[in-house]
């Protein structure tokens, strides 16, 4: 499985893995996803093996509600995601995901 092409989305890398969120399709469909690209080695971990995509959050199922024209950095084990636009909105929220199991953060601040 692998996420459906898209744009204006966006990607950042935490160690081994890349991390895809959001975007739009050509018809300009919102995406609601966080997709992971594992570049590690052939042994399968959490993320799956090398070359693996995983799909974190949401479905490649194009709605609505989703965000795009977004950016997104990594600071240590935590993803913040900060403004975008979508369903005809301009967002002005930060967003933090924590990329390792044993972390538990807020989901919006």
């Amino acid at each position: 499985m692998r996420p459906a092409g898209r744009m204006w989305h966006s990607a950042a890398m935490h160690g081994a893995r890349m991390h895809v969120l959001g975007g739009v399709n050509a018809k300009y469909d919102e995406y609601a996803t966080w997709w992971e690209l594992n570049f590690g080695t052939a042994g399968a971990g959490a993320g799956g093996a090398a070359g693996t995509w995983n799909l974190v959050l949401g479905n490649d199922a194009a709605v609505n509600a989703g965000r795009f024209m977004h950016v997104a950095a990594i600071v240590k084990d935590t993803m913040w995601v900060f403004g975008g636009t979508g369903q005809s909105t301009y967002y002005s929220d930060f967003k933090a995901y924590a990329l390792r199991d044993d972390q538990s953060l807020p989901s919006e601040y």
